[in-house]
């Protein structure tokens, strides 16, 4: 695994100590209808199988997979942010379910095995992907 440049621990500081709580709430007060269309695409997943959830957040989606009966790998680059996300999951009784917590970049997840995952969730990292060639790799690895 490899370790973050110092533009992706700026963006883990800034979600650490700038906008924590706000992340943390965000989709739930402020944007719920962006996770009702998100979660209706994510309901299409039947089967049971292994997600990667890169840029997890709060971990609200997390909890809608897990209830599913999903098993999830976390990724993000904030520390406080996957911290949350697992203890969202573990306050709905759904801890069982996480089977990695990753801090790692969503350009970066050479780590896992090709295949590995039956289904790759990744929305909030294109924030802050910005060169083109970031967003092509973190796509092509997920």
């Amino acid at each position: 695994m490899s370790a973050l440049s110092e533009r992706e621990e700026n963006v883990g500081r800034y979600y650490e100590d700038v906008i924590f709580d706000a992340e943390v709430r965000r989709l739930e007060e402020f944007f719920p209808v962006e996770y009702a269309i998100t979660a209706r695409h994510l309901r299409r997943l039947r089967d049971a199988t292994t997600v990667i959830e890169v840029g997890v957040g709060g971990g609200l989606y997390s909890v809608m997979l897990a209830r599913q009966g999903h098993q999830l790998c976390l990724v993000d680059v904030s520390a406080n942010l996957l911290d949350a996300a697992v203890e969202r999951l573990r306050a709905c009784g759904l801890e069982k379910q996480i089977i990695s917590v990753e801090q790692i970049s969503a350009a970066d997840l050479c780590c896992f095995q090709d295949g590995a995952f039956g289904a790759a969730l990744m929305l909030g990292p294109f924030y802050h992907l910005l060169m083109l060639d970031e967003r092509r790799r973190a796509v092509s690895q997920a």
